[in-house]
């Protein structure tokens, strides 16, 4: 008989956490809705990647404010679309995972990592409205 070695990519589990500061105040009804609508945006962003893509949060977060006119900035720096917190959780070989914290907007992946939302029980997107 045959014998087929199948091998899976090596995860990279992202969690994150944004500050969406707004022109204006929002409603409880109208922040809740606008996280539900980032949540799925950025979950339908991840959901995208293939094997060994790279992460530029960059270009994530200014089609976000692009797309949005509710939106001023993504985090609390003047003139910065950046995340509060991204932690990026590598797996290896055995499938244990180790935490990177990433100070910058770009995650490293190599050739035979994909990365994955983190799955946890908690949500790994998680998103404070504020008012400028």
């Amino acid at each position: 008989g045959d014998k087929a070695i199948v091998y899976s990519p090596k995860y990279v589990g992202l969690e994150l956490e944004l500050v969406i500061q707004t022109l204006n105040a929002l409603a409880v009804e109208d922040k809740t809705k606008l996280i539900n609508n980032l949540i799925l945006t950025i979950k339908n962003y991840f959901n995208l990647f293939r094997m060994g893509q790279s992460v530029d949060l960059d270009s994530l977060f200014s089609n976000i404010v692009r797309s949005n006119n509710q939106i001023a900035r993504i985090g609390r720096k003047n003139g910065e679309n950046k995340a509060d917190l991204v932690n990026a959780y590598y797996s290896d070989s055995y499938g244990a995972y180790s935490l990177r914290i990433i100070s910058g907007q770009n995650v490293p992946i190599s050739e035979d990592q994909k990365v994955i939302l983190l799955d946890t029980i908690t949500n790994p997107i998680r998103i404070t409205v504020e008012r400028i």
